[in-house]
């Protein structure tokens, strides 16, 4: 028999009292947006966008906007509407969790419409340029999915599976399948993406 690593990992960076407190889920879109704050800072240096510094930081106050909120409500309308419609409120309880990637996408297509309604680039422009910063928060996101021990991947016997018996995932082992995203939608993704960005005639 293998034995299997069973995931006992905090969701919590530091927890100040009960379900309060810095989460790493929340640290991954923070590092997400640091990352793509400091990439579009240099593409301009590079001059291969034409945002300066006053317009990336328009930009990235929208698409936080864009993807909490998108996000937030993406979730409560797609998972819990019921629930939601009896307490708005727990809208802005972020501390609780909840965030569906999907309303996140549709927040940030509205903030990027917001952004260039004003600019002379296009939205089609600036969205080419934002994707390649898109999967350093995709990484970031997945290895947060696997600390909190979240959609993990199906039952397995392979070296590396792991048993997320403590977060739902039954007692058999698993694929973790966060890390396997993590990989590609981040590692692979960005390379591929930063490799076409800086080979392309701007």
């Amino acid at each position: 028999m293998l034995a299997f690593w069973v995931h006992d990992l905090s969701p919590f960076a530091l927890r100040f009292s009960g379900n309060f407190g810095i989460r790493w889920y929340g640290l991954a879109y923070l590092a997400g947006f640091v990352g793509a704050a400091w990439l579009l800072r240099r593409y301009h240096r590079a001059g291969r966008s034409p945002m300066d510094s006053g317009a990336i930081l328009d930009l990235m106050t929208a698409l936080v906007a864009g993807v909490i909120v998108g996000g937030r409500l993406g979730y409560f309308l797609l998972y819990q509407p019921a629930a939601f419609f009896s307490d708005p409120l727990m809208l802005f309880r972020v501390w609780e969790g909840g965030m569906a990637s999907h309303g996140g996408m549709a927040g940030v297509a509205v903030a990027l419409w917001w952004f260039t309604r004003k600019r002379p680039e296009s939205m089609l422009q600036v969205a080419d340029i934002v994707l390649t910063t898109v999967p350093i928060g995709l990484f970031c996101g997945r290895v947060a999915n696997f600390i909190n021990g979240e959609l993990w991947g199906k039952i397995s016997v392979v070296p590396w599976a792991v048993i997320f018996a403590n977060t739902g995932g039954g007692p058999g082992p698993r694929h973790p399948s966060q890390l396997y995203e993590a990989a590609l939608e981040g590692v692979v993704l960005f390379g591929y993406l930063q490799w076409r960005f800086w080979k392309t005639d701007v």
